[in-house]
């Protein structure tokens, strides 16, 4: 299911023409569209991996409902940053599930945090919150957050301590998600 769950986005992005069917390997020769997305996503992937250790990326965005929230609001709570796209049918798929999560835990001091880039489409957005009953906060993304969090990709999920530091990151819906919220619960 994973696998599917990075599949879905990859095919995506190859339809929506973000790859360059021009761009040279390492041999020289060029790459396909699909080869050169599988490359762009396991570097995503290396990127992801390389920020657990490191603070999580500050940030100030609006909320759907118009107001400011920044990541050091939850200074001393665990946060979940859930990325998603309208157009992205495994992050909307798995949004109960973050939902389920957020209602679990947040009594614990689990925080989850969505962010949407809808390229102004934001009512399709507003309109699947409504639909799957989202009660957690969503902030509206910028190139800059898509930049700092490597987010090229949909769904992807970061995991930061109550110190702010980022504990894991997952390109695709995990599995070990609430089991890692969960112990970082309990430090």
């Amino acid at each position: 299911m994973r696998t599917l769950a990075i599949l879905i986005p990859l095919l995506l992005t190859n339809l929506f023409g973000y790859a360059q069917s021009n761009s040279p390997n390492p041999s020289g020769d060029s790459l396909s569209p699909m080869e050169l997305n599988l490359l762009n996503l396991k570097n995503m992937e290396a990127n992801l991996e390389s920020m657990v250790g490191q603070p999580a990326p500050a940030f100030a965005l609006l909320t759907t409902n118009g107001d400011s929230l920044r990541l050091t609001d939850f200074r001393g709570q665990v946060v979940l940053l859930d990325f998603w796209e309208h157009w992205c049918k495994p992050c909307i798929e798995k949004l109960p599930s973050t939902e389920a999560m957020y209602q679990e835990l947040n009594a614990e001091g689990l925080q989850v945090v969505g962010l949407v880039h809808t390229q102004g489409q934001d009512k399709a957005a507003l309109k699947i919150m409504d639909r799957k009953g989202i009660t957690f906060p969503v902030v509206w993304g910028t190139k800059e957050t898509k930049e700092d969090y490597f987010n090229f990709a949909v769904p992807v999920y970061i995991l930061i301590d109550r110190e702010g530091i980022v504990r894991f990151a997952s390109l695709g819906y995990d599995g070990r998600l609430t089991r890692k919220a969960k112990a970082l619960l309990k430090e």
